[in-house]
């Protein structure tokens, strides 16, 4: 029987990106009470990627607020890609299960990377339906936003994809993904032991 597991991975996975490369040193937020969640999403700026990315790490250290949630909601169709990034890499680092819903929307973006992101964390919330997703990716040399020097999605993917199935339990080689999801996705369990997808 298929168990979902309760942590999520995209976050966690894109933030090693970013730190790894020099990118990310947000520093401490200093922002008050009186900053709201829709002037920090809505301020994300490429120009200043270490202010923009420390006030949403800002909203991160609040967590899954109502109203964090609701604004990035409301910002998952934006016509602005800057802004769904944003509400999409607040989004990975605070859902739990409660923001599935969220998730599923955010892997209908438009923009592959945005897509790719959202799978890496719906995956960790035992949502199976991410795996095409991800494994879509694996195709894909687009980059992964903000990382420096460039990686592409197809390198986050194959990363995320090892990292939440058992090593006996993956494809015998980085092309065989499809293959083995279309062989193997109903046999996919969750091992809280390994803290990974297991087939059985």
């Amino acid at each position: 029987m298929y168990k979902k597991p309760r942590i999520a991975s995209a976050g966690i996975l894109f933030v090693l990106f970013l730190v790894g490369n020099g990118l990310l040193a947000v520093s401490p937020p200093v922002y008050s009470d009186e900053i709201k969640p829709a002037e920090i999403l809505d301020s994300f700026d490429i120009s200043d990627l270490n202010t923009s990315f420390s006030r949403l790490h800002y909203l991160i250290a609040i967590g899954p607020d109502q109203k964090v949630v609701a604004e990035i909601k409301m910002r998952l169709d934006s016509i602005n890609p800057q802004i769904r990034f944003a509400a999409i890499y607040l989004l990975i680092h605070i859902a739990g299960e409660a923001e599935t819903v969220l998730l599923l929307e955010a892997v209908k973006d438009p923009v592959p990377a945005f897509r790719t992101i959202a799978a890496g964390a719906l995956i960790g919330l035992g949502e199976r339906s991410a795996f095409p997703i991800l494994i879509d990716a694996l195709r894909s040399d687009e980059g992964l936003p903000y990382s420096d020097p460039p990686k592409s999605i197809r390198v986050f993917s194959q990363q995320t994809l090892e990292a939440y199935v058992a090593e006996e339990s993956r494809p015998a080689g980085a092309d065989d993904w499809d293959d083995w999801w279309a062989a193997h996705q109903e046999q996919l369990m969750w091992s809280d032991s390994l803290k990974r997808y297991v087939l059985h």
